[in-house]
């Protein structure tokens, strides 16, 4: 069943892709499938259409090559193009038995049924043998499009009884029955093509497998045949169930896409705020925050240091507040002043979590307010961490501060 090539592909494509919304090609070729060409010949087809053209172009009186030609224009669903090179090559061979035939065949996708059916009359009349009767069952083809039941029925029979073998001219033969009412012989039908089928072997058997399934269907559908309908039913059981393993991957594969693309943004928004931060860090002890009037730094106990540039913000406040009284001791460095005055200073600030690691430091902001109660603090990180306002040093009344 080659069809099912197109259906493989958008199953690759979609898994390959990650991408589950591929499978909708699926649907869209279910719906297109008789407009579309067979797969097991597109490629061939497309390959002989140039060099044919050729030898029809160097001599226009080649009716093998227009012959040819016709046939690939039908594999490729494109009968308004086969009929032309026929109607050529017909010009100089009316009588000719395969030219009439492929007429019928392309009038019949056109769907002009009686031209359809005079041309594979004449076929017939030119040579009884041409295609081994296969123009009666384009011929019982055009009568069914027709709306011709009893005619259809007819041209099946007498197709089935040059070839008895193939059992696509049962499930047609079975069908016209149907639409004719004769449910019993219609039954009977089916059961003498599903005979056939079981007959056949090797690679004949492999090729009748479609017609045979179509054959099953009408036997399930049309006469609840118990074999066929539970073989149908198991064969409903697993497109569910393959469905809903579908959707599970699905839904499992984009939540793991999700997590992954969470994964990448929380890396690369790690990655931004260390360079950012690295950045900072060269320019501790190079700001300048004299113009704020208040106790705010604590003295370095290193020899050397000043309170200007050594960076400590009142230790124990902080320690207490931000870590507890047995945490890790931390470290503040401002590296940028975006506010500065007497009594109000917001800074940038690198804060180094624990001292003894190397690690685990991050950016914040820090705003110092100096107030009638004394020295107020509050904390705003990039990783979203916030200390409210709170006093951290309290003045005596009236006591000058110390710069």
């Amino acid at each position: 069943m080659p069809y099912f090539t197109y259906y493989l592909l958008w199953l690759a494509l979609s898994w390959l892709l990650r991408e589950p919304i591929w499978l909708l090609g699926i649907l869209a070729f279910l719906l297109l499938r008789r407009v579309l060409p067979d797969p097991g010949r597109l490629f061939g087809s497309l390959s002989r259409l140039g060099p044919l053209r050729a030898q029809i172009e160097a001599n226009p009186a080649n009716s093998t090559a227009r012959l040819e030609l016709a046939r690939h224009y039908l594999d490729l669903r494109r009968p308004g193009r086969a009929l032309e090179q026929l109607e050529e090559a017909r010009r100089r061979f009316p009588d000719d038995a395969e030219l009439l035939f492929t007429s019928g065949q392309a009038l019949l996708e056109l769907k002009r049924y009686d031209e359809a059916i005079t041309a594979l009359d004449a076929a017939l009349h030119s040579s009884a043998r041409v295609r081994f009767g296969l123009p009666y069952l384009v011929k019982g083809d055009a009568h069914y499009g027709a709306g011709r039941w009893l005619e259809a029925a007819q041209s099946y029979e007498e197709y089935l009884g040059t070839n008895s073998s193939d059992v696509e001219g049962y499930v047609r033969l079975g069908r016209a029955a149907l639409k004719l009412g004769r449910r019993d012989d219609a039954r009977r039908v089916l059961e003498e093509g599903g005979t056939t089928y079981e007959a056949l072997r090797g690679g004949v058997r492999r090729k009748a497998f479609g017609p045979w399934v179509r054959l099953q269907w009408l036997r399930a559908t049309r006469f609840g045949a118990p074999r066929a309908a539970f073989a149908f039913m198991l064969v409903g059981l697993a497109l569910v169930a393959a469905g809903y393993g579908g959707l599970l991957w699905w839904r499992h594969d984009v939540a793991e896409r999700e997590r992954e693309a969470q994964w990448e943004r929380e890396y690369e928004a790690a990655r931004v705020s260390n360079e950012k931060m690295l950045r900072a860090y060269q320019h501790c002890g190079s700001v300048d925050v004299s113009e704020f009037a208040g106790v705010y730094l604590e003295r370095d106990a290193r020899p050397g240091s000043t309170g200007s540039d050594a960076i400590r913000v009142v230790r124990d406040r902080i320690q207490e507040r931000m870590f507890g009284p047995d945490g890790p001791l931390a470290e503040w460095c401002f590296t940028r002043v975006l506010e500065r005055s007497p009594g109000r200073l917001r800074a940038e600030a690198v804060v180094h979590e624990d001292i003894q690691d190397p690690g685990d430091a991050w950016l914040t902001q820090l705003v110092l307010e100096r107030t009638s109660e004394g020295l107020l603090m509050s904390i705003r990180s990039e990783r979203g961490d916030f200390a409210p306002r709170q006093l951290v040093r309290q003045l005596p009344q009236g006591a000058a501060e110390p710069r």
